[in-house]
């Protein structure tokens, strides 16, 4: 869909035009419907990445250091080009190689390069920059990747463990990835697998919290064009990290979940989020069996119900406190619910998401960037 160029009357304030234009009702937000198309060989990659403008990085020009981490779909290094450190996003190769999953993970770069390019997402202070993109030959494979920018403070889950920032500070950072998931639930976009180790850190030195979170890996991204019809009657099918997931996934193959509901997953998701953030970035399974809880180590679910999950959440956090902890309670309240309908309509609801949207210049430049290309105003002073 094109969007017109945006323009503000002078006589409008930034605030009076966002509430003049809704979030949500803003259209032109959404992923176009041919940006949501299957890839069926590295020719679509290319071609795919090539249209979105990004710079042709070659592979030898690259000093690689070293391996900062790998996922279901990435391999993820240091690398310094050029005088800058980047990080480099290298497809996985599975071994013994398996067509349909090399297939997925194709699809999965050309999705994650579009959402990082997309015009509302592209300048959002909480969604990480594609800076470029090439291949390199392994075997006989042309192997695709991306360049993105590098985090010094790693994971926010590395960051919380390695740092200990206090409950204020955490709660910025949680506000950040809520902010960041409000824009990509307004574009049409589930994030699919949300967890401490998709988001990304860098150093922002004049906020409290002295650093900024970013929502990252948009491998198991789903794309819902609530403009488009056909695709009403397809199955829907949620990814993510089994131990993360919301309950229903668990089902799907028997009772899909409506694409009408499936955010609530994301929703879900972040809850556990905040959860596992508010006990020093550890894993709740593995915070819980210290406990002496009887839980599922095997990586397939929790095992305990999410009336459990909910109740352990909220224990975590001291009572008889105003501010944060009844805050972080309140969105735990409104996000590990076993039954959808009891989750937040959106993240926009959140308590979380609406104090930090109203606390400092990057609520008010996350929903500029939904308007804009550059969200960060500029003034001018006439005579």
């Amino acid at each position: 869909m094109n969007c017109p160029p945006a323009s503000v009357s002078s006589t409008l304030s930034w605030n009076t035009f966002l509430s003049r234009t809704s979030v949500s009702t803003l259209t032109c937000a959404a992923f176009s419907e041919h940006q949501n198309q299957s890839v069926h060989g590295l020719e679509d990659v290319i071609r795919a990445v090539g249209s979105l403008h990004l710079r042709r990085y070659v592979y030898e020009d690259l000093a690689r250091e070293e391996i900062l981490g790998e996922g279901e779909t990435y391999l993820v290094e240091k690398a310094v080009q050029g005088g800058n450190v980047v990080a480099i996003k290298h497809l996985k190769i599975s071994s013994p190689p398996d067509e349909k999953a090399f297939r997925r993970r194709l699809t999965a770069v050309t999705v994650e390069a579009q959402i990082m390019r997309h015009s509302p997402l592209r300048v959002h202070p909480n969604l990480p920059t594609v800076i470029g993109y090439g291949w390199n030959v392994w075997g006989e494979l042309i192997i695709p990747f991306l360049i993105v920018e590098y985090a010094p403070l790693g994971t926010l889950r590395e960051h919380i463990q390695k740092f200990q920032p206090p409950l204020p500070d955490v709660e910025i950072l949680l506000g950040d990835v809520a902010s960041a998931l409000a824009a990509l639930h307004v574009c049409g976009i589930v994030h699919g697998d949300i967890k401490l180790d998709n988001v990304l850190v860098f150093p922002s030195w004049d906020r409290p919290a002295k650093a900024l979170a970013k929502l990252t890996d948009f491998g198991h991204a789903l794309i819902l064009n609530d403009n488009s019809k056909k695709y009403d009657d397809e199955a829907v099918k949620y990814g993510g990290t089994a131990i993360y997931n919301a309950p229903e996934v668990s089902t799907q193959d028997v009772f899909p979940i409506d694409r009408t509901e499936v955010w609530k997953c994301d929703i879900w998701a972040f809850g556990v989020l905040v959860w596992e953030a508010c006990i020093g970035g550890e894993e709740y399974i593995k915070y819980l069996a210290k406990s002496g809880d009887v839980v599922d180590t095997s990586g397939k679910g929790s095992g305990i119900s999410a009336a459990e999950m909910l109740r352990h959440a909220k224990l975590c956090l001291p009572t008889g406190q105003l501010g944060t902890a009844i805050f972080l309670r309140i969105v735990l309240h409104k996000t590990i619910q076993e039954d959808p309908s009891k989750r937040a309509a959106s993240m926009r609801d959140l308590t979380l998401f609406t104090r930090w949207n109203n606390g400092n210049l990057f609520g008010l430049e996350a929903d500029l960037a939904l308007h804009f290309e550059v969200p960060t105003p500029t003034y001018e002073i006439s005579n």
